[in-house]
């Protein structure tokens, strides 16, 4: 029997931009409200500087990349890659960035995530992933292009 796993799966669709990186991170607090936490996932911690520039200061960058968690508008940011992942998700949400359906993969296998962004740098890298997950497109961008 197929193990069916009640989740929200969201995609963007935006051209990739520090907005978006942004946006997606302020979805993440938002959504991690009930539960307090709230999980980041990269492929490797180095990339967080980047991503997240201009979404939380410096310093709880660097927090998160070398701890691996962070605090932030009072919701734990817990930081996830390809090689470190929980074993449960808490019944909290996901924010994927730039996966690879590799990644995804891994991560799907999480159990007990409410709810997973995955922000793809373009949208044809995870298109089976937003099949397998029937995901729905969630327009984060405020500006006009």
């Amino acid at each position: 029997m197929v193990e069916v796993r009640a989740r929200k799966s969201f995609f963007t669709k935006e051209p990739y931009s520090r907005e978006t990186n942004i946006l997606a991170f302020q979805w993440i607090l938002k959504e991690a409200k009930t539960t307090g936490k709230g999980f980041v996932a990269v492929h490797v911690p180095r990339n967080l500087s980047d991503i997240l520039y201009g979404a939380i200061p410096d310093e709880l960058i660097r927090r998160l990349k070398s701890k691996g968690i962070i605090t932030s508008s009072g919701i734990e940011i817990v930081r996830v890659t390809k090689n470190i992942r929980p074993y449960d998700g808490a019944n909290s949400p996901m924010v994927v960035y730039h996966p690879s359906m590799g990644l995804l993969e891994k991560l799907d296998k999480i159990p007990n995530v409410s709810a997973v962004l995955a922000v793809p740098m373009t949208v044809g890298e995870i298109e089976e992933w937003i099949k397998t997950w029937n995901a729905t497109e969630l327009k984060l961008a405020t500006s006009s292009s």
